[in-house]
């Protein structure tokens, strides 16, 4: 049977983007502050952007979807920066790419907010903002918020996975299904790692759904309509280049 979730107060949602906005804010703020240097990683990934940002101007077209000499991670975030670094020189430094970082903080937030609301549906809007802002203030997550690493997009990717994933009423909401779709289509993009962590919450997931519907046909047709934005965004790099990424990480 399928359950609606009770509407949002015009309090709660101005909390959620008050502690957002403040996080967000301070994040910026420390990055006009601090002038460290990029940790070595994220040079590689930042020089990759780089080379995403050559590409749309290249003489020889747009190289829309991945740079094969970049096969050793999943193209998203370093493709997405390097359109963000055609704002240069309205914005000449280097830092812009972690704006990008800032999107991906909040879409975590989000993703948190969402996972709680449901599976602590039986409490009031305030215990799923104060995971909001539990898990905002953690160290780990708010420095990674500065950092240009492929963990943020990750773990945002998760949580917006798990939320959805929650929210299909054991696949029987289409609409979430498709949701959850997007979601693992989104983390698949940014790491390859997102597989280990959505493995076994699908895996029951699943076994649950099969146990609570009576009929069948609506769940794996709902399966079905999640399945597409994996197969049809994510699959493709996955089709051409995982084995390349496997290789080029077992070298490293």
């Amino acid at each position: 049977m399928k359950s609606k979730d009770h509407p949002l107060s015009r309090s709660t949602i101005a909390i959620f983007i008050l502690i957002a906005t403040g996080f967000v804010t301070a994040n910026l703020a420390v990055l006009a502050v601090d002038r460290s240097p990029i940790v070595m990683d994220a040079a590689g990934y930042y020089g990759n952007a780089v080379d995403y940002r050559n590409a749309l101007f290249a003489e020889d077209g747009f190289h829309p979807f991945v740079l094969p000499n970049h096969a050793f991670r999943p193209p998203l975030m370093r493709m997405l920066a390097g359109w963000l670094l055609t704002a240069y020189p309205l914005w000449p430094d280097p830092d812009i790419v972690l704006v990008l970082h800032q999107l991906y903080f909040v879409l975590l937030l989000l993703g948190v907010f969402q996972f709680v609301r449901r599976t602590a549906s039986g409490e009031s809007d305030i215990v799923p903002l104060l995971a909001v802002l539990m898990t905002a203030a953690l160290p780990g997550v708010f420095g990674q918020a500065r950092a240009f690493m492929h963990a943020m997009p990750l773990t945002a990717a998760v949580w917006l996975a798990l939320a959805a994933l929650v929210h299909t009423d054991h696949f029987q909401r289409r609409g979430m299904s498709l949701a959850f779709g997007f979601a693992c289509a989104f983390g698949l993009l940014s790491k390859q790692a997102f597989v280990v962590f959505m493995a076994a919450p699908t895996a029951i997931a699943l076994a649950v759904a099969w146990r609570k519907n009576r009929t069948h046909k609506q769940m794996l047709i709902n399966l079905l309509i999640a399945a597409l934005p994996v197969l049809l965004i994510a699959g493709p790099w996955y089709l051409f280049f995982f084995a390349q990424s496997y290789e080029l990480n077992r070298q490293a």
